[in-house]
């Protein structure tokens, strides 16, 4: 189930977000970043930060959905032998500018070796992301999903497919005996 993280937006994220004339918004999100936080603590951050205070991993936008005005459910894949508990995500531009981070208690663990599935709604006051893309560029979340959904829909089927057959060898003999000549 999805957690709602209040991401702080960065000064540099948020001019970043103006296009060069400065008369609109245009931004593209391309990548998530996961880390441990200050000193391996939560913190409350204050919008002049442009890095991660304890950057581990960083991966690019596997999909996205606007949910509300200020509200997108992204989704990121983060594969590797990276590790560490997730007290901090940053939320990154195409241009590699830190757009906004979000810090907190920790809302998972990414271990080495071992797929971590980053499936978060962001709210991000202060700007219609409407006029906010993101690219994705990283692996589908549902790509993990379809490999056990084909595992499952064959045994199904093979399932179906036994009791049709033992279905059949009961009333076989029925049958022929019933219209047998």
């Amino acid at each position: 189930m999805a957690r709602v993280l209040q991401f702080e937006i960065t000064d540099a994220g948020l001019d970043a977000v103006f296009n060069p004339t400065n008369t609109g918004i245009q931004t593209v999100f391309s990548h998530i970043a996961l880390g441990s936080g200050l000193a391996g603590q939560s913190y409350k951050p204050s919008g002049t930060e442009t890095a991660l205070s304890g950057e581990f991993m960083r991966r690019a936008i596997g999909g996205g959905e606007r949910i509300a005005t200020n509200e997108i459910l992204l989704q990121c894949l983060f594969d590797g032998t990276e590790a560490g508990v997730i007290r901090e995500v940053g939320l990154f531009t195409s241009t590699g500018v830190l757009f906004a981070v979000w810090s907190g208690a920790a809302i998972g663990e990414k271990i080495a070796d071992i797929l971590f599935v980053f499936a978060e709604s962001i709210v991000i006051d202060g700007i219609d992301i409407a006029r906010v893309t993101w690219v994705a560029g990283g692996p589908s979340v549902n790509i993990i999903l379809a490999g056990p959904f084909a595992a499952l829909s064959a045994e199904v089927i093979r399932l179906q497919r036994r009791a049709v057959e033992s279905e059949v060898n009961r009333f076989t003999p029925i049958l022929e005996q019933t219209w047998a000549p």
